[in-house]
């Protein structure tokens, strides 16, 4: 009889625990989201009997579906419409678009409660396409693989061999690679080799510059005419020929990035640009150009970004 009774106050205090844990909201890791919008509604009559709450539509900054997450009210279950202040602060103050490190737990009712929520604060350049941070180089001078990640999504990929050149890693890029420091920003250009994903060039990150465009013209490069733009960049006196970066062909003659040409004529003079270059002995190439809108912001613009020429 005592066993009996000892099997079942044992039984009695496991059974709670498991209810007292299934209580629980079960967090999941931080993640980076984009703010899309806040409202206050009831996202869950049998979770907030008393009334509504403050609701937050989000999306993965990397991509994906949006999801609706709930700031609980301040006091027990059942308090009125009263979201922690700091949240409130910072939520009003945010726009569609913003960067959200944001931490959830799954409550009662299989609604996405915010364990925790703060502005997500990007590396240079890390919310821009195709920039993404440099965490390490690894696998050796013969199959260099690097390790990159954007809004702390990690992936890691080869640098591509050059075919034709006896199957070697550019010098170039491999040189870049060992000289970049983790945390730092870098631009990446992905290709595929034989299906899979492979870098084709990476440079260090630096900001896009302002400027006016002027016309298209032409530049002389070695012995060749090569299509350029004629930029004003901002507190310039002065214009500059850009020149169309691209490719060199089996003969060594450079071809434009067709691309980034198409885009390059379609501009009209006056027209504010950001643009990005890369320098050598031979010209100043024109790697992006980026129209900025009269009545829209920057990132909203049309860009095309284009290997440097060879």
């Amino acid at each position: 009889m005592k066993l009996m009774s000892g099997l079942l106050a044992v039984l009695v205090v496991v059974l709670l625990g498991a209810l007292i844990w299934a209580a629980q909201p079960a967090a999941s890791d931080s993640a980076i989201y984009r703010f899309q919008a806040q409202a206050k509604g009831n996202a869950c009559s049998r979770c907030h009997p008393s009334g509504p709450v403050l609701t937050l539509q989000v999306a993965p900054a990397a991509g994906g579906k949006a999801i609706e997450v709930v700031v609980a009210n301040n006091g027990p279950k059942g308090s009125p419409y009263n979201p922690p202040q700091f949240v409130l602060d910072l939520v009003n103050d945010l726009k569609p678009g913003d960067l959200l490190d944001l931490k959830t737990a799954v409550g009662a009712g299989h609604i996405n409660q915010v364990a925790k929520i703060e502005r997500y604060k990007t590396r240079p350049g890390e919310d821009e396409p195709g920039v993404f941070v440099f965490e390490k180089l690894t696998g050796g001078p013969d199959h260099p693989v690097v390790t990159l990640s954007k809004y702390r999504i990690s992936q890691t990929l080869p640098l591509m061999l050059n075919k034709g050149a006896n199957d070697k890693i550019d010098p170039e890029q491999q040189k870049v690679a060992e000289a970049l420091k983790t945390g730092e920003s870098v631009e990446v250009e992905v290709g595929t080799l034989g299906g899979q994903p492979v870098i084709k060039s990476l440079v260090p990150y630096v900001a896009p510059q302002r400027g006016t465009f002027v016309k298209m013209t032409e530049a002389v490069v070695g012995e060749a005419k090569l299509p350029a733009i004629e930029v004003t960049p901002e507190k310039a006196a002065n214009s500059v020929a850009l020149v169309i970066s691209g490719t060199a062909n089996a003969a060594g003659k450079i071809v434009p990035n067709p691309e980034l040409l198409k885009l390059a004529k379609t501009l009209k003079p006056g027209q504010a640009i950001l643009f990005k270059t890369t320098k050598d002995d031979r010209a100043t190439w024109l790697r992006q150009v980026r129209l900025i809108p009269a009545d829209g912001p920057a990132d909203k613009a049309d860009s095309h970004p284009a290997t440097p020429a060879k």
